[in-house]
């Protein structure tokens, strides 16, 4: 056995034995250590600033590391397992910065998120992959977007943001007032899971030089 791997393996022994003499952890606590193999490695494994999550997380963990500057939490990776998310506003006493753009890929068993108040962030690319996602929500005091029936709009509701893959609809109307839906706002190409949706009705509303045809929008289900 090489000695780095007997240096991590005392370092773990070290370890679980300092779990065992302080007692169980309660739900929801944070604690800062190395990631397991189950989980997506956005991270390095030797981190000593990745934050692992368990508060408002069903079924695994997310992951935050210490921005550089040391002032802020991003998220960089979730388990696979999650099937339940409720997104912090900050971590350990600081803000929550900013998210992986494929945080969530893999993620095939989560079914709820929710978002806190004023993130701005949100990347449809980063729930592409996760096809039992049915609900989707956000704070009422976000600023930037909100959710209609779990279907993701702007806080106006004017741009159809994502429409989440694992709802069972089999035909949706897209609200009157609603002027643009967004490209790739349902998954096209780039994925391999599609929602079950095999009627799509537009509003008046919708102007046809922002709506769903803009050439680069494929969709077989139609």
């Amino acid at each position: 056995m090489s000695s780095r791997r007997q240096r991590v393996l005392i370092s773990i022994m070290v370890i679980l034995t300092m779990v065992v003499t302080s007692g169980a952890a309660f739900a929801g606590e944070l604690k800062t250590e190395t990631k397991p193999d189950t989980a997506k490695t956005q991270a390095s494994d030797t981190d000593s600033d990745v934050v692992k999550y368990s508060e408002g997380v069903e079924g695994g963990y997310l992951y935050y590391k210490l921005s550089e500057d040391g002032k802020a939490y991003n998220l960089v990776d979730c388990d696979t397992t999650v099937t339940s998310i409720s997104l912090p506003d900050t971590v350990q006493g600081l803000p929550v910065g900013s998210y992986m753009p494929d945080v969530f890929e893999g993620c095939v068993n989560l079914i709820s998120i929710h978002f806190p108040d004023d993130k701005d962030q949100f990347s449809i690319y980063a729930l592409w992959e996760c096809p039992a996602l049915q609900q989707i929500s956000f704070n009422e005091s976000n600023q930037y977007y909100c959710s209609v029936d779990n279907v993701v709009f702007n806080k106006d509701k004017t741009q159809l943001v994502y429409y989440p893959l694992g709802k069972e609809d089999k035909e949706y109307t897209v609200p009157e007032g609603t002027k643009q839906v967004l490209t790739r706002a349902f998954p096209d190409g780039g994925t391999e899971y599609y929602p079950p949706i095999r009627v799509l009705n537009l509003p008046a509303s919708l102007e046809p030089s922002k709506s769903l045809y803009d050439g680069s929008w494929v969709y077989p289900s139609f």
